[in-house]
């Protein structure tokens, strides 16, 4: 179980990152989505795996849920919205730091 969760937290720290920057951007409800469907995959496959891999399953439900945030949160880098100028030059700056 410990690598799975290893793994995870070593991925949710990429969208950690992110999140701050979302939440500066105000984007708030983003960020609340993309973690309403980790917690819903979270949620289900720890129910599905637990009783067929035992506590091992919830390692591998943590590292999913973790994969499918950053992913969403890939997602939205690669679409951004428009920003206001502030905003722009903020997330430009962040960026290349």
């Amino acid at each position: 179980m410990f690598p799975y969760v290893a793994a995870a937290y070593l991925m949710m720290a990429a969208f950690t990152l992110h999140s701050s920057l979302l939440y500066v951007l105000r984007r708030n409800r983003r960020v609340a989505v993309i973690n309403a469907v980790r917690l819903l995959v979270q949620t289900s496959l720890s129910v599905a795996l637990l009783p067929v891999a035992g506590i091992a399953g919830y390692g591998i439900a943590l590292l999913a849920s973790q994969a499918t945030a950053v992913l969403l949160d890939q997602g939205e880098a690669a679409h951004p919205r428009t920003h206001q100028s502030g905003d722009a030059i903020f997330c430009q700056l962040s960026v290349e730091r």
